[in-house]
């Protein structure tokens, strides 16, 4: 799913309104995987201008775990 933005704002929207059309909940599986990656999101670094700690915004469904993780800085929004 690539798409092509003019301004990074909105990547994320776009981005999480396509996994809730797939049946995606915005919830992580359990307590456990949230507290790990919100951890983990926190030490990455944007991809796109460099800022450390992106937020932690987890999508699931039955047998699917994905996870957002937009920069509070500019807007980025990468899936890990």
């Amino acid at each position: 799913m690539e798409e092509a933005f003019q301004d990074w704002s909105d990547m994320f929207g776009v981005r999480a309104q396509w996994l809730l059309d797939q049946g995606y909940l915005p919830r992580a599986p359990d307590d456990e995987a949230a507290d790990i990656d919100a951890e983990l999101c926190s030490h990455f670094i944007c991809a796109e201008c460099g800022h450390w700690g992106l937020g932690y915004r987890p999508f699931c469904r039955p047998g699917s775990y994905r996870v957002l993780a937009p920069c509070p800085r500019c807007g980025y929004t990468e899936e890990v």
